[in-house]
């Protein structure tokens, strides 16, 4: 019965986090004037531009979908509107090439999970250097900066499949970090084997404290 209730409570908090936050959150930048702007940061097929462009609306908020997955480039065309700027490249700290894992491992070139970090998902396959690809980078922080000069509220969610690790650390020591109104973050924490989940849920704690000491919006996304 308390595993019930518990699943049931669990379940509720969800559906709040899914449809409430990003209302309020909509609604609370759209009393300011100014130009709007939503970073998508990890588009793969557009599931998150189709779902929060139901609260930042399109008519209001410029878009930019960012995605390193070649595979996918061709879904989100056919998704994206005239105010929408895709960039096909992964989030990182600095414009260089990296590799991109899990394409193979996963046996789906459209995989959600591919990951710029090699040890992501490692509860669930190990990555091999022989099968990644290669793919260009952008810094987040030089987008911002870059970004801010033409829109008074940037929003972003960021869902870069533990590349945020490295990049919200990277935001908050430059300072770019407080030139987001409201960031929503899913961590992959609990994607790492056991012997490296822990140490990841605790950097999750204090970088969400980090970014609330800022005085920048948060919801941990999903």
């Amino acid at each position: 019965m308390i595993k019930k209730i518990k699943y049931y409570f669990a379940h509720k908090y969800k559906l709040f986090t899914l449809k409430i936050i990003p209302w309020y959150v909509s609604r609370k930048i759209l009393r300011k004037e100014g130009k709007f702007l939503f970073i998508d940061c990890g588009s793969n097929l557009g599931q998150g531009y189709s779902y929060f462009k139901k609260y930042f609306l399109p008519e209001r908020f410029d878009y930019i979908l960012i995605e390193p997955n070649p595979n996918c480039i061709k879904s989100l065309k056919k998704i994206s509107d005239n105010n929408v700027l895709i960039i096909e490249k992964g989030v990182w700290i600095s414009e260089t090439k990296l590799d991109l894992f899990g394409l193979s491992e996963s046996g789906d070139k459209f995989n959600d999970g591919a990951s710029l970090i090699n040890n992501h998902n490692s509860s669930m396959y190990k990555t091999k250097s022989s099968s990644s690809i290669k793919i260009d980078t952008i810094s987040l922080s030089k987008l911002l900066r870059e970004k801010k000069k033409n829109y008074d509220s940037i929003v972003v969610k960021m869902d870069i499949e533990s590349s945020e690790y490295t990049v919200l650390p990277e935001l908050i020591k430059d300072g770019s970090i407080s030139l987001i109104d409201h960031i929503f973050v899913e961590f992959h924490g609990e994607f790492f084997s056991s012997e490296e989940k822990l140490k990841y849920i605790d950097i999750e704690k204090n970088l969400i404290s980090q970014i609330k000491q800022k005085k920048v919006g948060f919801t941990n996304w999903l």
